[in-house]
């Protein structure tokens, strides 16, 4: 646009429509099928607008300089016979900076900030057929209002920053060293913070909590890059240490809800995510196979027992 600085806007929109069939099921007998479309069982709609500014400057010899704002708003809308995700509207607002110090043809330096604004607005969801039943199976007007609920009702905002720096460096010819620092944040997703009901995917009863707060961590990962005779061979150990990870935690609380078992809530914690990675492939024109690996391993450490440690509870240990 000008000389050394380039202006880029983009503008997006995408539908995500999905939609669930089956024969009309109940487990309340005073359930009807719906007039319409009576064997659609889930239907969800998700509108999402995005649009995002960036400004580079590239000016300077060894400098160049980023700076961007990004806007999206979402908005998720519900039909059919059964419930899963709640309906919900939700809108982010972010302004970054990233600048990159090129000091020698050898080195590169980058570092970044952002800020971000978010707002979520879920609506509940009553489930008059559960309020029926649990009244007819003899259970407390406490009891009910616990379970007649399927989504909470939410009206949150959320803000935190983020960051990373970094460092590229060639020693010689056919290696690399990437070196990359970074502190990151996510909001909670509406499932996370609303949900009260059974996940007919995995058949369990999984609650949100509305109190949640952002997740935060912080992460360090290296990787290493060799590319000789033919081969490329990466190494990459990485490491995250989270102030608040949200997960599923399993509770020792039974549901009430037909095929539901135990009632897992989803939760805030410390953790530590640690592993490496080794991708080993030939260059083309090599005839040979490709062999990679994976490990990780995850720690998490609970909030009300500072000193005490346990696994993730849905992923495998250490093999």
């Amino acid at each position: 646009m000008w000389d050394g600085v380039i202006l880029q806007w983009r503008i997006g929109y995408q539908n995500n429509r999905r939609k669930e069939w089956s024969l009309f099921h109940t487990h309340y007998g005073d359930q009807a099928p719906p007039e319409k479309d009576p064997d659609k069982e889930l239907d969800f709609n998700l509108n999402t607008y995005s649009s995002g500014i960036k400004l580079r400057m590239t000016g300077k010899e060894n400098w160049e300089h980023t700076a961007g704002w990004d806007i999206q708003y979402q908005q998720n809308r519900i039909s059919g016979y059964s419930f899963l995700l709640p309906e919900y509207n939700r809108f982010m607002n972010g302004f970054l900076w990233l600048s990159t110090w090129r000091p020698h043809e050898n080195w590169s330096f980058s570092g970044g900030l952002r800020y971000d604004y978010g707002k979520l607005k879920i609506s509940s969801f009553e489930d008059s057929y559960l309020n029926n039943y649990l009244y007819e199976q003899g259970y407390t007007p406490d009891i009910v209002e616990q379970y007649q609920w399927r989504s909470y009702e939410v009206n949150r905002n959320f803000q935190d920053v983020s960051g990373s720096v970094g460092m590229i460096w060639y020693p010689y010819t056919g290696h690399q060293l990437k070196v990359n620092v970074g502190r990151s944040f996510r909001l909670p997703g509406a499932h996370e913070l609303a949900s009260n009901g059974v996940h007919h995917g995995t058949f369990r009863h999984e609650q949100g909590d509305p109190e949640l707060t952002s997740e935060r961590g912080w992460q360090i990962d290296v990787a290493y890059t060799y590319e000789q005779q033919g081969w490329l061979v990466t190494m990459s150990p990485f490491a995250s240490w989270f102030t608040n990870y949200i997960f599923l935690k399993p509770t020792s609380e039974w549901s009430l809800l037909p095929h539901a078992g135990q009632i897992y809530r989803y939760a805030g914690a410390k953790a530590t995510f640690a592993g490496i990675e080794l991708d080993i492939k030939p260059l083309p024109g090599m005839d040979s196979t490709i062999a990679s690996e994976v490990n990780m391993y995850i720690r998490i450490t609970g909030t009300k027992r500072p000193h005490s440690a346990f696994r993730h509870p849905l992923l495998c240990g250490i093999r």
